[in-house]
């Protein structure tokens, strides 16, 4: 009101900043470091706004229920993907990382766009499995049809704590290869437990895989700090195997159900992963851990429910989708497969997280799994949104791993 401004309605502000452009302006935007001055980064928007994506989260005018409004662009410490998507919280949250971003516009603003804005949901709440006759069908279409595992090194880098090795294995998809990306700690005493991780949607907006993002650090550190192997396959439609027809979260192909395909493609490329560890005298290949992180802590569910192989899950900032437009074939939709899931469960969330918001997706996966109450434990880090906390993450998954990896009995033997 002082500088006879506004704050931007959120269709002004996409208008403005076009978060379909992430790949472009994510990189050389703030998302490292403490706030900075607004165009140092060399971030741009098509319109030539300056550091819509990182820095500071920015204030929209529209509500979002009672005492909530939307707030745009991640700040510096969220994930580089939040970018692409929006938050709610409670309009007098005062966290250093929110800030504001001015508007003047040349013509009044019709009502329609100031009012309060209210994605169309679908209420997981109210959801039922299919019978078991039906998930006995749609079990039988988990298939792996490429040719016998051949796996090939491409390149083996010494770090200071870890070795890193790429590798090319044949994937299901013909003429097709899967890339595998292996982490072991230097110095560490085998074999290790693998960590085979399912990475965010930065994996479908980044077609590169050489370097990791944040949440990806996250789980390495993980590994390494506890003497285990990261585990991470370059799945179908993902990074390097990017590309448009296969992007699953546009609109286009989410009404054509190409999540189905998807997700027989992600099975394959997990089997042949956990196959391939099978192979290594380093590798306990008994005691496989799936960490699924936003994206992977939903979607690829069903997989929880597939791969017999995978004894325990880490799902990190995930739920059931929640999106009431789409229509999820019964073969892609994880409200089929969760019942079906009673291996230990470590769920981890933000109390105002609106890309999987707590009633209607984090709270109905919690409710819904078949793991036993005692296998399983939630997180839900205060005052947080989509983006975790690190070190918090770090210590609450090292603690439930070595957890389920059991502490020796006080005078057992041990090596």
């Amino acid at each position: 009101n002082f500088r006879n401004q506004d704050l931007p309605t959120i269709y002004h502000w996409v208008a403005a900043a076009i978060p379909w452009f992430a790949p472009y302006m994510a990189p050389s935007a703030n998302f490292s470091s403490s706030v900075v001055p607004v165009g140092v980064t060399g971030s741009v928007s098509r319109w030539g706004a300056m550091d819509m994506a990182g820095n500071v989260r920015e204030w929209a005018e529209n509500a979002h229920g009672e005492g909530a409004r939307w707030i745009m662009g991640a700040g510096h410490t969220d994930p580089e993907y939040v970018f692409s998507g929006k938050y709610s919280i409670p309009a007098d949250d005062r966290n250093p990382i929110n800030g504001i971003r001015l508007v003047t516009y040349p013509d009044p603003v019709e009502e329609k766009y100031q009012a309060p804005f209210d994605e169309v949901i679908r209420d997981n709440r109210r959801l039922r499995p299919v019978s078991e006759e039906v998930f006995e069908v749609l079990r039988e279409q988990f298939v792996d049809r490429g040719p016998p595992l051949e796996a090939t090194s491409i390149r083996r880098v010494d770090h200071e704590r870890y070795t890193w090795e790429r590798l090319s294995l044949n994937s299901d998809v013909v003429g097709e290869s899967l890339l595998l990306n292996t982490y072991r700690p230097v110095g560490g005493q085998p074999p290790y437990e693998p960590i085979v991780v399912f990475p965010s949607w930065h994996s479908l907006a980044n077609t590169s895989s050489e370097s990791m993002d944040r949440i990806l650090d996250i789980a390495l550190q993980v590994a390494i700090n506890t003497n285990r192997a990261l585990v991470w396959p370059i799945y179908w439609g993902t990074h390097e195997r990017y590309q448009p027809e296969r992007d699953v979260f546009s609109r286009r192909n989410l009404e054509n159900g190409l999540m189905a395909e998807a997700m027989v493609h992600w099975y394959s490329d997990m089997k042949r992963t956990i196959d391939y560890l099978e192979t290594l005298p380093d590798i306990d290949h008994q005691s496989v851990v799936y960490a699924g992180f936003s994206m992977g802590a939903a979607w690829p569910i069903p997989l929880l429910a597939i791969e017999p192989r995978i004894k325990a899950a880490v799902l990190w900032a995930g739920g059931l989708p929640y999106r009431g437009w789409v229509k999820y074939p019964a073969l892609a939709d994880p409200i089929n497969y969760v019942s079906r899931i009673d291996i230990p469960i470590l769920m981890m969330n933000g109390e105002y997280d609106t890309t999987f918001p707590d009633p209607t997706s984090q709270q109905p996966l919690w409710d819904l799994l078949g793991t036993p109450p005692a296998k399983r434990r939630r997180v839900v880090i205060p005052n947080s949104g989509h983006g975790l906390p690190q070190n918090t993450s770090l210590r609450e998954i090292a603690d439930w791993l070595d957890l389920q990896r059991g502490t020796p009995e006080p005078g057992a033997a041990s090596d």
